[in-house]
């Protein structure tokens, strides 16, 4: 986590409600945008949301070699908030913010 995100607020049950409820909107959202090769721009107007409510994130960039992919995701602790699980372990973490 990086530093201005820990100086946030500390790890309440508010914080996972807030994180919930951005996540909740993107989900639906996703009805309506196109979600394929959008990991990037999404993933950054999710911590923007979540940074608005003075909740910490983690927007991770993760890599795949054979054939090279990159993708992006948002992580509040070790907890995956807007992707699959089984779809980021597939990604090799590169950087996380």
């Amino acid at each position: 986590m990086s530093r201005s995100s820990a100086a946030l607020v500390p790890d309440r049950i508010e914080d996972w409600t807030a994180v919930n409820r951005v996540a909740a909107a993107f989900a639906v959202n996703g009805i309506i945008i196109r979600r394929q090769d959008q990991c990037l721009p999404l993933s950054i107007a999710f911590k923007h949301l979540c940074l608005a409510r003075r909740t910490p994130t983690t927007l991770v960039i993760g890599v795949k070699l054979d054939p090279f992919v990159a993708h992006c995701w948002i992580q509040r602790d070790e907890y995956v908030v807007n992707d699959t699980l089984e779809r980021v372990r597939l990604f090799t973490p590169i950087l996380a913010l």
